[in-house]
């Protein structure tokens, strides 16, 4: 770490800690120190590390923190001293190859999921840590290595993933679709402040450049906590889970999916915003209901010393052009959706589509040339979702301005009622390709009466090796969510060709796409209802 660094996040934890002094409680159960500490591992490898405790020599739980992607080790600070002055041993700690920290990332392979317990081991010795009561938790990077490492260490007994993934494969590789921003944010942050190993680096090489995918997803698997759920169940340990509608990162169903096999204690909340948006005000040491429901969720399931207890819990908070909905609690996943809503997607002679409530008699069809639209797409990786954790509206464009040359579209008439779509809409089209490999990335929006279309779902589905001039049948799964439609809005399904956060699947230029439907060849909208 240069010395500009080093004096930029000594400056960085000044300030944080004023924030502490500002924004912790007026009275606080135990009064907490933090210390710095360095856990040597192998041979120039060391551990960057804090540790928060209250000042008693009596045995308390531990929780370990583990550090987000490239994130430094005090970040996670303001929100571990909250948390150990309710009576914890709270070490956070900077992963191998982030700065502070020695070593190279292997991203959640073995060497990092070693440092996990190697960090347990150090706190039980140094401190008044309780063996029997562990916990692990983190953000992003840190939540699915809390996942790994809690499936690989029996001492674990309770986990808190925020943001996190539990399938390496779904996150990366969405409807058989690189997803290229996430890949090149986690490639370039990696070459600009941390230290990747050549096995990352060959890795990432296949991905971005098509060349060894089947390879590539083998090695996501073997970094994906859903591939060890049976060691989880198998012990009954705790796990926390809070993801966000609108995850660039680790989108919902992936997590979902996760959570659905778990057994032992579990509880799932799911909230507008975008990765690590909904988390964030706990690392300014400000009061925040994520961070709030970790806390609870140690205490539960640590602070007793007894076993834990209890089943599923879902906690969920639905999205709307008005911004954020009231709560909802399910004791499952089916029971979100308790039933579910069908329009036809149909065009008229000039190829304008329309959403209807009547099947179309005759067949119909509409040409799309492929080409970037600006007015129509996934939006700005981490950013573009992001204010919707503070309750404001979704994102939106200007439904006049979405290209009917580049995009296939289709707009329904204003809605008598609220929809309160809760779960994965479903799209079924014909596309024929008149090239090799085709993508298709399918959006789902709410038209408002002053035009502004707000982005409600979508997903990417890409063909290879498919023959030219023969349809393929699309059945597509979006993204599940939970979002309010007002009446008076009206639907729109929208199916661009190209979009940066895919554009590494993009399809070939000058290579048009036909979208049909008719009798024999569905071509409908099923929207999943509260």
């Amino acid at each position: 770490m240069t010395a500009r660094r080093t004096l930029h996040a000594l400056l960085a934890l000044v300030a944080l800690l004023a924030v502490a002094a500002v924004a912790a409680p007026a009275a606080q159960a135990l009064t907490v120190t933090t210390t710095p500490a360095r856990i040597d591992r192998e041979p120039g490898v060391r551990l960057e590390a804090w540790v928060s405790r209250p000042r008693t020599t009596a045995r308390l739980p531990l929780v370990v923190l583990v550090g987000s992607w490239n994130g430094q080790s005090w970040l996670d600070l303001l929100a571990a001293r909250t948390l150990a002055s309710r009576g914890y041993v709270v070490v956070t700690y900077a992963t191998r190859g982030a700065p502070g920290s020695g070593g190279v990332n292997s991203i959640a392979g073995p060497p990092d999921l070693a440092d996990a317990s190697a960090v347990i081991d150090w706190a039980l010795a140094r401190t008044p840590a309780d063996p029997a009561r562990i916990g692990i938790g983190g953000a992003s990077y840190g939540a699915g290595l809390a996942l790994l490492a809690a499936a690989h260490d029996p001492r674990i007994r309770a986990v808190s993933a925020l943001s996190g993934w539990g399938d390496l494969v779904a996150s990366m590789y969405p409807g058989e679709t690189r997803n290229a921003a996430i890949g090149l944010i986690m490639r370039n942050t990696a070459n600009d402040e941390g230290r990747t190993d050549a096995a990352f680096n060959a890795t990432w090489r296949t991905f971005l450049g098509g060349t060894d995918l089947p390879g590539f997803l083998r090695l996501m698997k073997e970094r994906s906590p859903v591939t060890y759920v049976d060691a989880l169940n198998a012990r009954g340990t705790a796990v926390f889970l809070a993801n966000t509608w609108n995850e660039t990162a680790f989108p919902p169903d992936q997590i979902i999916d996760f959570y659905s096999r778990l057994t032992g204690p579990r509880r799932l909340e799911l909230r507008p915003g975008e990765h690590i948006s909904a988390e964030t005000p706990a690392r300014f040491g400000l009061n925040n209901d994520v961070w709030t429901g970790v806390m609870r969720w140690f205490d539960r399931t640590l602070a007793s010393g007894e076993p834990a207890r209890g089943g599923a819990g879902i906690w969920l908070r639905a999205r709307s052009s008005s911004g954020q909905r009231p709560a909802e609690t399910y004791a499952a996943w089916n029971e979100v959706s308790t039933q579910s809503t069908t329009f036809a997607l149909d065009a008229d002679a000039q190829g304008r589509g329309r959403i209807t409530a009547k099947q179309p008699e005759g067949d119909w069809r509409m040409r799309v040339d492929p080409g970037p639209d600006p007015a129509l797409t996934v939006g700005i990786p981490i950013v573009s979702h992001f204010p919707e954790s503070y309750g404001f509206s979704p994102p939106f464009t200007l439904a006049r301005l979405i290209s009917r040359r580049r995009n296939a579209v289709w707009v329904g008439d204003p809605l008598p009622g609220r929809l309160l779509i809760r779960g994965a809409p479903r799209v079924q089209l014909t596309i024929t390709p008149s090239a090799t490999r085709v993508t298709a990335i399918v959006h789902l929006l709410a038209v408002g009466r002053d035009g502004r279309a707000y982005y409600i779902d979508h997903q990417p589905r890409t063909y290879r090796g498919v023959q030219p001039g023969v349809p393929i049948s699309l059945d597509l799964d979006l993204r599940s969510t939970a979002y309010d439609v007002h009446a008076g809005h009206r639907l729109m399904v929208a199916v661009s060709t190209y979009d940066l956060m895919y554009y590494l699947d993009t399809n070939p230029g000058g290579s048009p796409i036909l979208f049909g439907g008719g009798p024999g060849r569905p071509a409908r909208l099923t929207l999943p209802l509260r």
